[in-house]
């Protein structure tokens, strides 16, 4: 019996596992068939090559993001389109520089508070930070890593805070120190949470033509260091420019642009051929290799007997020139977020509609970037400064509540409108159905809401003195006839369209 039921639970189980493997074979053969990108082929072992299971920071290694470094900046140096979209991108994000609004609270004194206001703008335009804010976001483009440093300037003349940029070359150490030293990533670091506690900043930038100088640096806490990477994958610490993708496609269109103007330069080069209309038995007058003579406007030519003249015709496709540079910078300027019309400043073909889908999807982008700085930058300064402000008599005031009940917001230049009176209408109607509030328009505008209502308060108070009246008696008409005015733009519109 006991035989029996051994050879019965062995047959069961051998017949399991046979089971088992096939399933499991089973399974493979739908995996191999559902993802054909992982399988290697001739055709597609070169387009693959370069793929690897590097840790994020090993596969941005110094050499890496050395060499990428270079070519973006080159890039950058000698393409006008890309100049222009690093510019106008820096300039969308930051513009004349953001203001702070500090909310000290119900009990605050307003002007109190924009006395500490004041003093920080102009702090900031004593320190060029403006200027330093479009650098720095342009430069994040083609380094990929921007850093700042929080110190004393000393011909600053009240509060002496300043914040001094650095390219990502200079904080490094060795070559390979992130690949030998535990707990280092090339010139930083990390606790083990992944922190960065320290960076290393060299004395001078590597790329000093100074021959037989050491170039030593020292470890500065991070706590002082504003670093702003392009990375995105989870753990990375430095990063790559984010125009390093498009690269290639600059190439590609500087080579087909090259090969375009050559075709034509070619065929506007050589204004007439002489070939001969003789067989190849027959003879015809004898001209020297390469012969050529002045033309002059207008004059008439008698071609030597057995040849005819006749005018070179350019057979590269330059009808199609056009067609191709959009579809390249259109992929150009996904890389960035940025759409075709702002990218090549160029809206000839695009309506009202598209024009404004494609600067509000940017302008989610623009967004981001912002909060970055807000973030990196902007918070962290401000603190410092407050800091330092506290010990200059007088520059705070008296009776604001503690600092550390603060909070703040940054008001950024608002961006220019396509079509101001549909914009317009459309906070009207916002602010009527209280889905919106006047310190988000304002703040739309790059405007305080709250200086906007006291300049509206002084204007209504002068006009009244001066025998105007009310200024916003016919505010309810003229927001009336806006609508109507819309009301009826948008009826045409729907016509034209049917």
């Amino acid at each position: 019996m006991i035989n029996r039921l051994r050879g019965l639970f062995g047959r069961q189980s051998a017949e399991m596992t046979q089971l088992q493997n096939q399933l499991r074979r089973n399974a493979g053969e739908l995996i191999r068939l559902r993802y054909d990108a992982v399988q290697t082929t001739d055709l597609n072992r070169r387009h693959w090559a370069s793929a690897d299971q590097l840790a994020p920071n090993d596969s941005h290694s110094p050499e890496v993001r050395r060499m990428a470094r270079a070519r973006c900046r080159a890039e950058a140096q000698n393409n006008g389109y890309l100049t222009g979209m690093l510019s106008r991108f820096a300039t969308a994000v930051v513009g004349t520089g953001p203001q702070v609004l500090i909310d000290a609270g119900d009990d605050a004194d307003d002007a109190a508070v924009s006395a500490v206001e004041r003093a920080f703008s102009e702090h900031c335009d004593a320190i060029g930070l403006p200027g330093k804010l479009r650098q720095f976001h342009r430069g994040l483009g083609t380094d990929g890593d921007q850093f700042g440093v929080f110190s004393t300037n000393p011909v600053l003349p009240i509060v002496q805070l300043d914040w001094r940029l650095y390219e990502t070359d200079q904080f490094a150490e060795s070559a390979y120190a992130g690949l030998l030293t535990p707990g280092h990533v090339d010139g930083c670091r990390i606790d083990a949470w992944g922190n960065v506690t320290e960076w290393h900043l060299l004395d001078r930038h590597p790329g000093e033509l100074v021959a037989g100088w050491p170039n030593n640096g020292q470890w500065i806490q991070s706590r002082f260091v504003t670093h702003w990477p392009n990375a995105p994958r989870p753990g990375q610490i430095r990063g790559v420019g984010y125009v390093l993708p498009a690269l290639e496609l600059f190439a590609i269109l500087r080579r087909y642009t090259l090969a375009t103007l050559t075709a034509a330069e070619t065929a506007a080069s050589i204004a007439a051929i002489l070939e001969t209309q003789m067989p190849a038995s027959g003879t015809a007058r004898q001209l020297d290799l390469l012969e050529s003579f002045p033309i002059v406007r207008g004059m008439a030519i008698a071609a030597p007997d057995g040849w005819r003249a006749s005018q070179m015709k350019a057979e590269h496709p330059t009808s199609t020139f056009d067609v191709f540079e959009r579809c390249i910078l259109k992929q150009i300027g996904s890389t960035i977020d940025m759409p075709y019309i702002l990218a090549v400043m160029d809206s000839s073909e695009s309506t009202y509609s598209a024009a404004r889908g494609d600067r509000l999807q940017f302008g989610d982008r623009i967004k981001i970037d912002r909060e970055a700085l807000e973030r990196v930058v902007l918070d962290r300064l401000f603190r410092a400064w407050l800091d330092e402000a506290a010990l200059v008599p007088g520059l705070i005031p008296d009776g604001l509540p503690l600092r550390s009940t603060w909070n703040w917001t940054w008001s950024w230049p608002g961006q220019s409108l396509i079509d101001p009176l549909k914009e317009a209408t459309a906070e009207l109607i916002q602010l009527q159905a209280r889905t919106k509030t006047f310190a988000e328009v304002c703040g739309a505008r790059g405007q305080d809401w709250r200086r906007v209502f006291r300049q509206l308060a002084k204007e209504q108070r002068y006009a009244r003195e001066v025998g105007l009246g009310d200024l916003f008696a016919n505010s309810g008409q003229v927001a009336a006839s806006a609508l109507g005015h819309m009301s009826a733009i948008q009826q045409e519109e729907t016509a034209k369209a049917k």
